[in-house]
């Protein structure tokens, strides 16, 4: 059995070629308790209902343990919200409008913290979702075997042939209440193999949000990055000294 840490390196390892990318990314909402409340139990033909109007896209630019900046809109391209994250600290997150408010699970990737080199900031992501990267253990699911690494519910699978990760499960409080929450990821890029287009977000068992990767771009950065940064010059100026050179985490 492989151990923990080797398992962490081996993620690491396996991305360590992704320095850079631009996404843009359609994501539907929907309500898991549409029909029947999140406490009772849903067979298994349940069809998620699809809040359409809630539906927004995401221009995504992430440069390996440098930065990143997701622009959220909804589907007219009326800005929702900016969040801009730089290695060491520096973090914005604001809304645009206050007619629809975001929390930062509702704008972020979660497959962005295994893109990076240094083995302490994966650990310290992990544990913001509870995940305790100390035990490793097989785990079955649909006849094929995966790493599972944590302790509990919170955990991840990890395919033992790619070393993707599969899915990701912590916990989500909802009025007050915890619920396992579930992200699955699916449909790897057809160039590097290593971005998952298609994520989806369960809780108890129930999709409430999918995200689709529908353009991907590995080169060219800095220039989807200006425009970003032009547009936003006024929130970002105040709190960042901003420099657009990249060193790839190296």
């Amino acid at each position: 059995m492989i151990k923990p840490e080797s398992l962490l390196f081996q993620i690491l390892e396996n991305n360590k070629e992704v320095y850079q990318f631009y996404l843009q990314i359609r994501v539907s909402v929907y309500d898991p308790e549409e029909f029947v409340p999140l406490d009772e139990d849903v067979e298994e033909t349940w069809i998620p209902f699809e809040i359409v109007d809630k539906s927004y896209l995401q221009k995504v630019v992430w440069v390996r343990d440098e930065y990143f900046i997701i622009e959220t809109t909804d589907l007219a391209g009326n800005p929702l919200h900016i969040t801009y994250w730089e290695f060491g600290g520096k973090e914005i997150l604001r809304n645009l409008q206050s007619s629809r408010l975001f929390q930062p699970i509702d704008v972020e990737m979660p497959y962005l913290i295994f893109f990076t080199k240094h083995l302490p900031s994966l650990k310290l992501n992990l544990s913001k979702f509870g995940i305790s990267p100390f035990r490793v253990k097989l785990e079955q699911q649909q006849n094929k075997n995966y790493y599972s690494l944590g302790i509990g519910g919170e955990k991840l699978l990890v395919d033992q042939d790619t070393y993707h990760v599969v899915a990701m499960h912590s916990q989500i409080q909802i009025w007050g209440k915890d619920y396992l929450m579930i992200a699955k990821f699916s449909n790897w890029d057809s160039v590097k193999e290593r971005i998952p287009l298609t994520t989806q977000l369960f809780v108890n068992g129930r999709l409430f949000k999918e995200a689709q990767v529908n353009e991907i771009k590995f080169g060219g950065i800095r220039s989807k990055a200006q425009p970003l940064l032009k547009s936003y010059n006024r929130l970002f100026s105040a709190d960042l000294d901003f420099d657009l050179d990249t060193k790839y985490g190296k």
